[in-house]
């Protein structure tokens, strides 16, 4: 397919240009470049209808999380389509036959194909995917039933496609208030969102939307933690002793050296005291012991003194569901950002460095 898309010139485009141009191949050009003739009663809509009605089914499914459809709801899809569209027949056609036009969409296109016995789906993914972001680009009112779907990661890639098909100043900014939106009535979280962003100041060459992401999740990724500067290394070496799996006679090891790398020659000193207490046998055990609890609120409080982490927040259940669900919403926005190919320069920085900031000044 993408031969035909661009057998007379290179491949360019963000996705959801070639995802248009793929339909259109399959639609129209397939057929044209064949001297193909369709039979009623399909030929007679054009390619615009022919989207639209593909586009319907494929919302509605996605919707409803459908990656399978029955020949019965196909059918009863196709016939309410045209039903509420009688413009798209002529005096002189016959009743139509949704069941005649499911199968000419399989037989034609390729774009439904036959699974099992009278079980059908897209052929791909992407075809629903790009098919319901069309059908919400075009209907600017459905862009605010498509906003508490943020969270969700099987519909980043539809709202990456949308992204590129809408006006960035009409999706980006709305979607970003609502993201906000998620925790902005949690005065607890807010006042997280800022301590995040006061960690981020002055954190060298990061950018600091970066840095608060960093501090939002403490990602422990091997090859995240040789990327970072020594200033994050400390937190997070802090951080990961502090949740006590690093357990053993090397405990505090990594996050005393760093201390003494960046000349933070009190707080080494701080640590390698507290690690001198550490048994060399059964740390573990020890570690749950009274003397073991007691030495664990010291080094708290020492890594909240010097470093201003180690806080409980004492989290709920249910914020910390609600926590995930807005750095997935976060890092969704992230993507229609990066996908928005008429985002301006000024609009991308602005929504940039707006990320995981509190919505009041805390």
């Amino acid at each position: 397919m993408l031969c035909l898309i661009f057998e007379d010139r290179d491949i360019d485009g963000d996705r959801a240009y070639i995802y248009n141009e793929g339909l259109e191949v399959l639609l129209s050009k397939w057929d044209n470049g064949r001297d193909i003739k369709r039979a009623w009663p399909y030929k007679n809509l054009n390619t615009t209808q022919r989207r639209y009605l593909l586009s319907e089914i494929a919302y509605e499914g996605f919707c409803s999380g459908k990656l399978l459809f029955s020949e019965e709801q196909l059918t009863d899809k196709i016939g309410e389509c045209f039903k509420s569209r009688s413009q798209w027949l002529t005096a002189t056609d016959e009743a139509i036959d949704p069941k005649a036009v499911l199968k000419a969409i399989e037989a034609h296109h390729g774009l439904l194909v036959e699974r099992a016995q009278k079980v059908y789906s897209f052929s791909h993914l992407t075809f629903q995917e790009y098919l319901t972001a069309r059908r919400i680009g075009e209907k600017q009112s459905l862009l605010a039933t498509l906003f508490p779907h943020a969270s969700e990661v099987r519909w980043r890639e539809v709202f990456r496609l949308i992204a590129a098909m809408v006006d960035p100043e009409d999706f980006l900014r709305p979607l970003k208030r609502y993201v906000d939106s998620l925790i902005a009535g949690s005065e607890k979280m807010q006042r997280y969102l800022a301590w995040c962003d006061r960690k981020a100041a002055g954190k060298g060459q990061n950018r600091r939307e970066a840095v608060r992401a960093f501090y939002y999740a403490f990602g422990s990724d091997a090859e995240f933690f040789r990327a970072l500067d020594l200033d994050l290394k400390l937190d997070l070496s802090l951080k990961l002793d502090l949740s006590l799996a690093l357990a053993d006679h090397t405990f505090l090891d990594r996050p005393s050296q760093i201390a003494s790398d960046l000349g933070l020659s009190s707080l080494a000193t701080e640590l390698r005291k507290l690690q001198q207490e550490i048994p060399l046998t059964k740390p573990t055990f020890w570690l749950d012991s009274p003397e073991g609890q007691r030495w664990k609120v010291r080094l708290r409080l020492i890594s909240r003194r010097y470093r201003d982490i180690g806080i409980d927040w004492k989290w709920t259940r249910k914020e910390v569901t609600l926590l995930h669900a807005h750095i997935k919403a976060n890092q969704t926005l992230v993507a229609c950002i990066k996908a928005a190919p008429a985002i301006t320069e000024s609009l991308r920085e602005e929504l940039l460095s707006a990320l995981l900031l509190p919505t009041k000044p805390i």
